[in-house]
Order: structure tokens, then C-alpha cells, then sequence
């Protein structure tokens, strides 16, 4: 029979126990920080909120208009690019002559111009960013019969 020679020297369970939790920890906490960089740069956000529409002019007429109030939700600047009511784009740009840039928290009135807008008839209105990004959205009724 072969004389085999055993080495009993090794880790004691207390040693090994103590690297196991050592190397779990560290990668716990790189993780961790890789993670909360990814959710910081997803926390800058961009929305807005019609918070009231209001009907101006005649109904029936082509030269009517609606005044929105829009909030921003989010918590970053927001410019709006376009406004779709039902069908029908108004841009927005530094040339149309309106501020529709808002700051975080901002609330302040854009005015549609030449909507048209009809009595007893529902408007869904969309509110797209600069980066063609749906910021919010909204549905009002104009009352008349």
C-alpha cells in the first residue's frame, strides 16, 4: 500500500467564513454604486401637465383659439417642440415668437392660434419635447351645443 502522506494544514471555518463575507460585501457595494450611477442619470426628468384649457374666441370660427396652462412636472428644463391637438401640429421654435421652454416646477400659458375649435366637441391634446418625446397629455370637451 502506497503511504500517502496528508497535509492537514488548510483555512480554519472561521478563516473562510470571514473571506466568504469580505468578498460578498465588496461586491454588494460595487454593485450598488453601479447601480445608483444608472438611476441618478435616469432621474432627470421631463414632463408636462396641462393643468387647464381655456376656449378663446368664437366657436365655429377659423381665427378661435385655446390657451393652455402647462406645468413642468419634471425635474429638469423642458422645451416643447410640438403641440398635436386631435390632428393638427403647432411647432414651436424660436421663431414663433413663444417661449416654450419651462424650468422645473415652472407653470406659465402657451396660446394656440387658428385652431378652429368647434362647440360640444373633445380635444385630445399631446405635448411633445425637443427630442420628439411625449412630455404629457390631456382631453377637453368645449361646452356650446
Amino acid at each position: 500500500m502506497h503511504n500517502v502522506r496528508r497535509n492537514t494544514r488548510a483555512l480554519s471555518p472561521v478563516v473562510a467564513s470571514i473571506i466568504l463575507i469580505a468578498v460578498t460585501v465588496s461586491v454588494s457595494i460595487a454593485t450598488a454604486a453601479w447601480l445608483g450611477s444608472l438611476s441618478v442619470s435616469q432621474m432627470k426628468t421631463g414632463a408636462i401637465a396641462v393643468t387647464n384649457v381655456q376656449f378663446t374666441g368664437t366657436s365655429g370660427q377659423p381665427t378661435n383659439g385655446i390657451v393652455l396652462s402647462l406645468k413642468n412636472t419634471g425635474t429638469q428644463l423642458t422645451t416643447i417642440e410640438m403641440i398635436k391637438i386631435n390632428e393638427e401640429r403647432f411647432f414651436f421654435n424660436s421663431s414663433s415668437g413663444q417661449n416654450a421652454t419651462y424650468a422645473a416646477t415652472e407653470t406659465k400659458d402657451l396660446t394656440l392660434s387658428n385652431v378652429g375649435w368647434l362647440p360640444a366637441y373633445t380635444y385630445v391634446i399631446q405635448v411633445f419635447g425637443d427630442q420628439g418625446q411625449t412630455l404629457g397629455a390631456y382631453q377637453a370637451t368645449t361646452s356650446g351645443a
